[in-house]
């Protein structure tokens, strides 16, 4: 009885994150705040450009944000593309 107990509890908080996740989900990303900048540092990790600004016309090493997540952004880049799969893990994460 008590593992149906568990297993309901965990059913009823999935089914509130996804409901959740699904009612504030946006396709568009955010330009304001850390997000594109995080994406770009991702995908020059990806590019194989290493940990650079690639958003200005001189592309030189990044010194501001940590490189934690984008190291995770790139791992994704490898499987998918775009900014959509990006967003879902970042959902998960929350």
């Amino acid at each position: 009885m008590n593992r149906f107990r568990v297993l309901f509890f965990c059913a009823v908080i999935g089914f509130c994150f996804l409901s959740a996740f699904t009612f504030t989900f946006d396709t568009k990303i955010n330009l304001g705040g850390d997000n594109l900048s995080y994406y770009y540092l991702g995908k020059s990790l990806n590019l194989g450009l290493g940990y650079s600004d690639i958003s200005s016309a001189n592309i030189t090493s990044h010194t501001h944000f940590p490189p934690g997540y984008p190291v995770i952004i790139s791992v994704v880049l490898i499987f998918f593309d775009g900014v959509i799969p990006i967003k879902i893990l970042n959902g998960i994460f929350g």
